[in-house]
């Protein structure tokens, strides 16, 4: 059971919940959706739900330039540095090859 307030707002909702109260979400949070799905590939039929709402929304007179607000968000996301996983691969060779394995061996 629920306690607090606090503990209330940090319950996460299910997902039919989310989708009978798409059409309650500002604009921003269904664009935020759309954020984290493309950054970390978060539900992704929750954020095609919010980009038909965004749509709608918009045939409907909305203003809001969520085009440009997932872009804006999606730039603040720092990128991987792929050229940094040489160094990382022979840190952890080094790594593999300090370990005493003799230690893992199995016992008869």
């Amino acid at each position: 059971m629920i306690e607090n307030k606090e503990e209330q707002d940090n319950v996460p909702l299910k997902q039919e919940t989310k989708e009978a109260l798409i059409g309650q979400m500002t604009s921003q949070v269904l664009a935020a959706y759309v954020v984290a799905y493309q950054a970390l590939g978060l539900n992704k039929e929750f954020a095609t739900l919010c980009m038909q709402e965004l749509g709608r929304r918009r045939s409907l007179g909305d203003d809001f330039e969520f085009e440009k607000f997932i872009s804006e968000e999606m730039e603040k996301i720092p990128k991987p540095n792929f050229s940094d996983l040489g160094k990382i691969s022979a840190s952890l060779k080094d790594a593999i090859a300090a370990v005493d394995w003799s230690a893992f061996d199995a016992k008869e």
